[in-house]
């Protein structure tokens, strides 16, 4: 709890965090447990034999040692998700080189292709926006694979799947969009790794 204060409070300051924030941070822990675990283990409860000495080296530093395994741990793991939660950007390249789209993966809701020209169906400040794309529905599937193609002529992200109309309708944020049998199990998978 105290590491998280002082985080929120560094954040604040400087809007960066480095190893030397980590190491401070982590060492006013440890310093703020051992004081209150070196204050109980002196209670007339406890009332324990070790000097502060050997208090430190037989008890606390083979605790705090396991619990630096998991701070570690845990610090890396959702260092990870932020990564990962960051990495929603993408960029679509068009035909011709020049056009370029930049957009966030979950504000796409679908692909629709005709030709060499697509319309991207996106959601912007919870508006429906659509952007004509000079480019294939082919190509826009291999620059973005986390699409998945349900028709011939469209890709839909799964994250805005709504519900089933009928066997071969879905709804995506209140757009009705054709299901092929071909791909509809593939659909119905990522639906529910996604819940």
């Amino acid at each position: 709890m105290l590491g998280y204060v002082v985080q929120i409070i560094w954040h604040k300051q400087s809007q960066s965090w480095n190893v030397f924030k980590e190491f401070c941070t982590l060492t006013l822990i440890y310093l703020f447990t051992f004081s209150l675990s070196w204050v109980y283990y002196k209670t007339d409860w406890i009332n324990g034999d070790y000097d502060l000495y050997t208090f430190g080296i037989n008890v606390f530093l083979p605790i705090g040692l396991i619990l630096s395994i998991g701070i570690i741990f845990g610090r890396y793991y959702l260092n990870k998700r932020k990564i990962s939660i960051a990495s929603d950007k993408i960029t679509l390249i068009g035909n011709n080189q020049k056009e370029i789209l930049k957009l966030n993966l979950s504000q796409i809701i679908s692909v629709s292709g005709a030709q060499n020209y697509v319309d991207i169906n996106v959601l912007e400040a919870n508006t429906f926006k659509k952007i004509v794309f000079r480019n294939t529905l082919k190509d826009i599937h291999m620059q973005c694979p986390e699409l998945i193609k349900i028709h011939r002529s469209y890709l839909i992200n799964p994250l805005h799947f709504t519900r089933w109309k009928d066997n071969n309708t879905a709804i995506f944020c209140g757009q009705e969009i054709p299901i092929s049998k071909a791909y509809k199990k593939e659909l119905e998978n990522r639906i529910s790794q996604n819940p």
